[in-house]
């Protein structure tokens, strides 16, 4: 699988990162450009946890033919890397973990990034790039660099509520669904945990949830029935789950514990009709 586009300080860097929705009206320069399209080649190169190679790519901008849906509330953005997979959820969560990884090493090089995975509008953009069979456009990021947040965006932040999270014991527990933990718990592991708390989502649901049991840590996705649009085509909160993954990894990978991510579903008793197991991830320490 491999994590190689993220390379130094990798939680300073998930505390960094926010969605940008205003942009400096100016083009990148062209090492950052060259910056950019060498990262996409090494992560159309690299698979997710599951083993899917999902495809990334770079679409000319021509922001007069995207101002409907999500694209209406980004403005001046130099750039949009479209996420295309097929409709699996293994393809999906993959798509998130190394679509995510890419944002990081952006945020890294001070590029702003925004995900554009809900009320995509898909027509446009598939008139630039050819799709394959049974392919679909599941996220889009745009990119340029940050410029001063305009009214509009301070709104948009506080309607999705993205200035907030929820705190550990909703999140995080022990064993079993019954006993939450909070940061100071599990010394351990408190980076990785604290770094999945913090990793963006679809209207801020943040609908991860991890189990920690026998040594490893379980993931589920709390399913946000709402999300589940028959408009969308897919369930964005794969990609959600795929981008949890991704900073629990990165951050236990810099740490020094590595890991990988294994289907061991423990059977923990659910609390909910909408919670699923995802995967387990072990370290190798």
């Amino acid at each position: 699988m491999g994590c190689t586009v993220v390379e130094n300080n990798i939680l300073e860097i998930i505390r960094k990162r926010s969605s940008v929705r205003t942009y400096a009206d100016r083009p990148l320069d062209p090492e950052d450009e060259r910056q950019i399209n060498e990262l996409l080649r090494i992560s159309n190169e690299l698979s997710g946890p599951f083993g899917n190679i999902p495809r990334l790519e770079l679409v000319p901008v021509n922001r007069e033919k995207m101002k409907t849906g999500t694209y209406g509330f980004v403005k001046n953005y130099q750039g949009l890397i479209v996420g295309i997979c097929r409709n699996f959820r293994e393809e999906i969560i993959d798509l998130g973990y190394r679509l995510e990884e890419l944002v990081l090493k952006l945020t890294e090089l001070e590029i702003g990034t925004c995900w554009m995975a809900g009320g995509l509008k898909k027509f446009p953009l598939q008139s630039m790039i050819q799709l394959k069979d049974e392919e679909m456009i599941a996220a889009v990021v745009s990119y340029g660099y940050p410029e001063k947040k305009r009214l509009m965006e301070k709104a948009i932040k506080m309607l999705i509520r993205s200035n907030t999270r929820k705190a550990w014991g909703e999140l995080f527990f022990k064993g079993d669904f019954s006993h939450p933990i909070e940061n100071d718990d599990c010394p351990q592991i408190s980076l990785c945990l604290e770094a999945v708390r913090l990793a963006p989502s679809a209207s801020n649901r943040q609908p991860w949830r991890v189990v920690l049991s026998d040594g490893a840590a379980h993931l589920y996705l709390q399913h946000t029935p709402a999300l589940q649009s028959e408009r969308l085509g897919h369930d964005i909160q794969y990609l959600d789950i795929g981008i949890a993954m991704c900073h629990l990894q990165l951050v236990c990978q810099e740490l020094g514990e590595g890991g990988e991510w294994y289907l061991e579903d423990p059977n923990i008793e659910l609390p909910n009709d909408h919670i699923e197991y995802i995967a387990t991830f072990r370290t190798k320490q």
